[in-house]
């Protein structure tokens, strides 16, 4: 497959960079070409609300907002990373959960992206992004389905299910109208946003 490819990334190249500075020109694009493909996995992509995890490595006490957790506990839908602007303080918050010591979790699948932080009152706020080399294929799969209907204008939780429906029951009659408003169709995705019953777990 390696031959191949230098193959057709030699096919474009003029007939003055034939030879030795063709052959360094294909070796740097190929290698190119194979760093993005291992490493490729491990790019972040955008985080939904429900996607990230963490496990808990140690036990803490309820304190203040802080929640209390056990060690080896996992906590999912985790979506923001706070650190206090009074305190300098850090924490984790899950979606319809509660707020934990930045230093008790750790991250299973996604990291935090400090690229654009939000201020909220006295807190710094920060969004989680994905790693999807460590989201088995069908989450992966979910979850970019997830994206595309958030894109379309519907709710979080909305989205979320609707995708499960598309994901795990494609006989479905919501994954049926899914696939129609992924397809561009304006009636549908109308009805995904105004989330009929059968869209709903």
């Amino acid at each position: 497959m390696r031959r191949a490819s230098l193959s057709r990334l030699g096919k474009g190249l003029a007939p003055s960079m034939v030879g030795r500075r063709g052959s360094s020109t294909q070796r740097r694009a190929s290698f190119a070409t194979l760093v993005v493909i291992l490493f490729a996995g491990f790019i972040p992509a955008k985080a939904t609300d429900s996607i990230c995890e963490a496990v808990a490595v140690r036990s803490t006490m309820k304190e203040g907002h802080l929640s209390a957790i056990k060690r080896g506990s996992v906590v999912d839908a985790i979506t923001q990373y706070n650190i206090s602007k009074k305190t300098g303080e850090a924490s984790f918050c899950s979606h319809g959960g509660g707020c934990y010591p930045a230093d008790a979790l750790r991250l299973t699948n996604c990291v935090i992206d400090k690229r654009r932080p939000e201020e909220f009152g006295d807190e710094i706020s920060y969004s989680l992004e994905l790693l999807r080399s460590k989201v088995p294929a069908q989450v992966r799969r979910q979850h970019d389905v997830e994206l595309r209907l958030l894109d379309l204008g519907m709710c979080n939780a909305c989205a979320d299910n609707a995708a499960a429906f598309y994901v795990k029951m494609p006989a479905s009659r919501c994954a049926d109208l899914v696939r129609r408003g992924l397809e561009g169709d304006p009636k549908a995705i109308d009805q995904l946003k105004d989330t009929p019953d059968y869209c709903t777990e």
